[in-house]
């Protein structure tokens, strides 16, 4: 039982490395979708009352794609 336990333990950053792309995935598609409608982003942040969304919209969009790298 012991080899079991050990063998598993041995395995679990494959565990890890699954989730860290699955979440990598997750983050670059979101930010390839606003970047691909950034003048829908743009408006969206305006409708918020987020102040300069031409400056803080591409400024989201690509943040979110660069974390995924």
């Amino acid at each position: 039982m012991n080899r079991i336990y050990a063998r598993i333990e041995g395995l679990e950053w494959i565990a890890r490395l699954v989730i860290r792309i699955a979440v990598g995935l997750e983050f670059f598609g979101s930010g390839l979708g606003k970047l691909g409608k950034l003048s829908g982003l743009i408006q969206y942040f305006r409708s918020l009352g987020i102040p300069a969304p031409e400056i803080q919209a591409p400024f989201v969009a690509s943040t979110s794609w660069s974390a995924a790298r």
